[in-house]
């Protein structure tokens, strides 16, 4: 069994939240500018 740290706990939530921040943006960044749009 692995113990995670407090943390590394926390790190592993700002990496996650910021990862699925980031794909989020690139998606609607994606779609804004697809050309389909236009």
């Amino acid at each position: 069994m692995v113990l995670v740290s407090c943390s590394d706990a926390l790190l592993l939530v700002n990496f996650t939240r910021m990862f699925l921040l980031k794909r989020y943006c690139l998606n609607e960044y994606a779609t804004f500018f697809s050309p389909v749009n236009f």
